[in-house]
Order: C-alpha cells, then structure tokens, then sequence
C-alpha cells in the first residue's frame, strides 16, 4: 500500500508527503516514492503513484522528458500534464505487480534451468575424465563395450595366489560410462540450450533491475 497526502500551506505552497516502504510480496525495501521534475522553466513539478519503483520512475522520466519538449514548443505544462493524466498514461497498480511477479518468476525458472544445465555438463566432465584417467595404463586394462556403456576392467594381481595355468585371472572394474555422453548430437542440443538460456536469463535480469528488484 502507498500512502500520499499532500497539504496546502498558508502561503500558497503544497507540502507532497508519502511513505517509503515497497512490498511485492517478495521483499521488502525503502525507496523514495516522489519524483521531483527539476529542468522545467515554468514551474516544480513533483510526481508520485503507488506500484513497483523501477517502472515509475521509468514512467516518470518519461512525463518528465515528454513535459520538457511540450514546454520547448511553447505549450502550458499543466494542461499538457492534465491530458496525458486524463489519457491513460499510466497503468492499474494491479497490472504492474502481475507484470513485476511474471517477470521474476521466469527469471527463477531460468535459473534453476541454468543449474540443471550445469549439472548435466558435469555429468559429461565426469564420464570423460573416468574413461580418460584409463589410458595411461591402457597396456593392463581390457577395454569392452556394448550398446550403451564401454566399461574398463584392469587385471587383479594376487602374489600369494599365481594363477593356474587353465585358470583366468580375476578382474577389477575401474570404469563403467555411458556411451551417450560422446554422441555429438546430444552434446550440441545440450550446448545450444545452455547458451539460449544464458542469453534470456541475462535480458530477464536487466528488466529486473530496471524494475528495481534484481534476481
């Protein structure tokens, strides 16, 4: 809730007062909710409205700068300020906070992408570098593989025990990886799916802080 209240003084000036709390839902901070006009020749002009800080003071700028030209051309800055208040210029308080919530929510869900994406990568940096650590001793270890998996075995030595001739020697596994994890085609969808969330998470968080509330 924004409260604002103004007072007529004795001598014909205007004493502009309003609370300073902003509360989405999702946080809670102090911001100034009164935007002072400074550049116009003819008169003060202070501004304040309930609704996120950062598309009222976009929206304010923007009064503020259309005001400005208006007063360039000659035209009074009350009235053109009248109509453009009078033509919808600003949007319900309602909408906003729809607007705010939608754009932080996919924001957040653009995030916990990024994590998963990130996680599956890992999969990937683990599955080579188990199969990568098996070749340097490639002359003891027996390579196999299947369909799905290549898995890598090296000979168990026992000196108390030689092995018998007619007798095969026991193995340990050191290895076992999934061979969809050097197939191109799902590497680059991974890749390209990563970069494209990058690329939206970085635009959702500049319409963030534009907004006045980052992720």
């Amino acid at each position: 809730m924004t409260l604002v209240v103004a007072f007529r003084a004795s001598k014909g000036g205007v004493l502009l007062c309003s609370d300073r709390q902003e509360d989405d839902g999702i946080s809670k901070k102090s911001i100034d909710k009164i935007y002072h006009a400074r550049s116009l020749k003819s008169c003060d002009v202070f501004m304040t409205a309930a609704g996120p800080s950062g598309p009222l003071k976009n929206t304010f700028t923007e009064i503020h700068k259309s005001l400005k030209q208006e007063e360039d051309k000659g035209n009074e800055v009350a009235w053109v300020g009248y109509l453009m208040s009078i033509g919808g210029y600003f949007v319900t308080e309602e909408q906003e906070m729809a607007k705010r919530y939608g754009i932080r929510q996919k924001g957040r869900e653009l995030q916990k992408h990024l994590a998963t994406l990130k996680s599956e990568l890992n999969d990937y940096f683990q599955a080579w570098s188990n199969l990568g650590r098996t070749f340097d001793g490639a002359e003891h270890n027996t390579f196999s593989w299947e369909t799905q998996t290549v898995c890598i075995r090296v000979t168990r030595p026992d000196p108390k025990h030689p092995v018998l001739p007619g007798r095969q020697q026991s193995t340990n596994e050191i290895a076992c990886v999934g061979m969809r994890y050097f197939h191109g085609d799902g590497l680059e969808t991974l890749l390209a799916d990563l970069e494209k969330t990058k690329a939206e998470l970085k635009t959702v968080s500049k319409q963030c802080e534009d907004m006045g509330d980052p992720l």
